[in-house]
């Protein structure tokens, strides 16, 4: 059996990345810092000689301040971004159970801007939105947008319509279900 795929952009394995990268690296810091003490010997400009108290001190935290930096940063960036995905997660399912669902048209489908790059395994992985309005009773229009997704799904869509799910008072927050709308819900087979 083929595996299950979604339209949708997957994000967190960036942060576990992020998160394992950040994990491995500030201890490599804290080494750099406890590592180097005076009366060690080391190869400093061309000599080898005994190492002072300032120039271990220096050493330690330019090394340990690198490492250890790199490694916080990546964690925090690591954690906030499994965080917001976790917080889009719930918010969609809020907006598929408590929400109402309209159905817009497809206005087209671009790249992704200011978005990166990710090239894996020789291919760049490019990220698409795909755009759609909705005009309600009073007659006022919504452009929608959504959220990042693989591939260009127009296609797939029956008579360039789209279900999107919002707030029953207002329409934001908004969630436009393109893998509800192609008929196959969360049952999308990798082409």
């Amino acid at each position: 059996m083929r595996k299950q795929k979604s339209f949708l952009t997957k994000k967190w394995s960036i942060a576990w990345t992020y998160l394992i990268m950040g994990i491995l690296f500030i201890p490599g810091g804290f080494l750099g810092i406890l590592g180097f003490r005076p009366g060690n010997y080391a190869n400093i400009n061309g000599v080898y000689r005994a190492v002072t108290e300032s120039e271990a001190l220096l050493f330690g935290l330019f090394f340990g301040g690198i490492f250890g930096g790199i490694g916080l940063a990546s964690l925090i960036f690591g954690f906030i971004t499994l965080k917001r995905g976790s917080k889009r997660k719930k918010e969609i399912e809020l907006l598929k159970r408590e929400g109402m669902m309209v159905v817009a048209d497809v206005t087209g489908c671009e790249v992704a801007k200011s978005r990166i790059r990710v090239n894996v395994n020789g291919r760049t992985q490019v990220n698409y939105e795909l755009t759609c309005s909705y005009q309600d009773l009073a007659g006022k229009t919504y452009i929608l947008r959504s959220d990042l997704i693989r591939k260009d799904p127009t296609p797939f869509l029956e008579d360039g319509k789209v279900n999107v799910y919002c707030d029953r008072t207002n329409m934001k927050p908004y969630f436009v279900d393109i893998d509800g709308s192609i008929g196959l819900g969360s049952r999308v087979i990798e082409l």
